[in-house]
């Protein structure tokens, strides 16, 4: 089946979750699923409430296969959110019902936003041995709008006060160290869009870009020098591994044993050794001293370099095969515009870049979903694909090659390739 085709039933399954009915005044999400054939032939429809208040969509999909006999090991699923993991007593989570259906491939238009299921039931089709993968972020973004209200019912969710991305906020840890230097009296701005360019006018020339490069290092060492898989999403699962395969796959990258990598923002390596190691030849970068060195500790062969991301400029243009750079787009005064074009400078002709953003932090054992809103304990929904899209589109606008989008389970990956000419 085509991509065109692919959309097109993505688009269908989106419209049938309009006559979606809510079994009380609560905030009910409107589902809709459709099952088609492996040639792209719609078989079933199905929407939540169909069959009964309070019935979900695959539940009445799975009832209706049943009842015409239709048999299901060799249909396609498009389902407008995450099939659920837990259900009240006596009832059966749609995932289990789905695995035990033997569906070959499921498409999925949004992750869960209850932290009680987001991510568990994209990764229970998964560990069954089927396929599964998201819609294309425009569509996820329409998913999420079509069910404002039930997504809005989970946007202030919070993190508990022990967490390090609440216990240590960059722009408070920062000002601190910018105040003990006699740099500034107050405290630096809490906000999203402020790059460490926009940070410097501001300060009128109290500053200059090495002073606030060191103090943003000094605090990331505070942050995450002793940062620990366990308190990072990724440590609940791996799956990020075998999402980041799947990205080199479609970069046509079948491993890092013949390249040359470099990593921007490795932290202290806690968590990207495990992917790292095999790397033909590796750089280290990131802007905090100590925790490179950890890193330079966990990956002995790599060089490193205390470097900004927006300032590689002691890097030749097209060394580098490969440009990663895990969960630090997303930093605070990080301006990724800088970052993208000392990305693509850094790339050979045909060499690709993957940039990751943070979709989910470990609270109590589960994932709350989002990004943390700066000086604040609460996350939002919408940010990690927001700041995806961004990106997507000035790697574009920068000349890589068809830029894609692809969720994982715990992160979005952005990736493309610079263009040969």
């Amino acid at each position: 089946m085509n991509q065109v085709r692919l959309r097109e039933l993505m688009h269908e399954a989106i419209l049938e979750g309009d006559a979606s009915q809510p079994e009380d005044d609560g905030p009910r999400p409107k589902v809709g699923a459709i099952l088609a054939s492996t040639e792209g032939e719609i078989l079933l429809r199905a929407h939540r409430g169909e069959l009964g208040p309070g019935t979900h969509a695959e539940y009445c999909l799975l009832q209706k296969a049943q009842q015409t006999g239709i048999q299901l090991g060799h249909c396609i699923l498009f389902v407008t959110l995450e099939p659920c993991t837990r259900r009240g007593v006596g009832k059966i989570p749609c995932a289990h019902r789905l695995v035990d259906a033997g569906i070959v491939r499921t498409y999925v238009g949004a992750l869960d936003p209850n932290r009680d299921i987001s991510g568990d039931g994209f990764l229970a089709l998964q560990a069954s041995g089927g396929r599964v993968n998201m819609f294309p972020d425009d569509l996820q973004e329409r998913v999420r709008a079509q069910s404002a209200e039930f997504m809005a019912h989970y946007r202030h969710l919070h993190l508990p006060p022990t967490s390090p991305y609440v216990r240590f906020q960059i722009p408070e840890l920062m000002s601190a160290r910018l105040r003990e230097l006699g740099v500034i009296a107050s405290q630096l701005p809490l906000n999203w869009d402020v790059t460490i360019t926009d940070l410097q006018a501001q300060l009128k020339g109290q500053a200059d870009s090495a002073t606030l490069d060191a103090a943003r290092g000094w605090a990331y060492d505070r942050k995450y020098l002793t940062y620990d898989y366990a308190t990072d999403c990724r440590g609940l699962r791996d799956q990020w591994i075998q999402d980041l395969t799947a990205v080199l796959t479609d970069l046509g990258i079948a491993g890092m044993s013949k390249l040359n990598v470099i990593d921007v923002g490795i932290g202290n390596g806690e968590v990207e050794w495990r992917v790292l190691e095999s790397a033909h030849h590796l750089t280290l970068i990131d802007i905090a001293p100590e925790s490179l060195r950890a890193a330079s500790i966990r990956l002995g062969a790599a060089t490193t370099k205390v470097m900004a991301a927006e300032r590689l400029h002691s890097l030749d243009t097209g060394e580098f095969d490969l440009y990663l750079s895990f969960r630090t787009y997303q930093s605070t005064f990080f301006d990724l515009r800088s970052a993208l074009r000392e990305a693509h400078r850094l790339l050979r002709p045909g060499g690709s870049a993957v940039i990751t953003v943070a979709n989910g932090f470990v609270r109590d054992g589960s994932v709350v979903r989002g990004l943390v809103v700066p000086g604040t304990a609460y996350v939002d929904l919408d940010r990690p694909y927001e700041l995806a899209n961004e990106i997507r589109h000035h790697m574009a606008v920068l000349g890589f090659r068809e830029p894609a989008i692809r969720s994982g389970a715990d992160e979005i990956f952005v990736y493309g390739s610079r263009s040969v000419v």
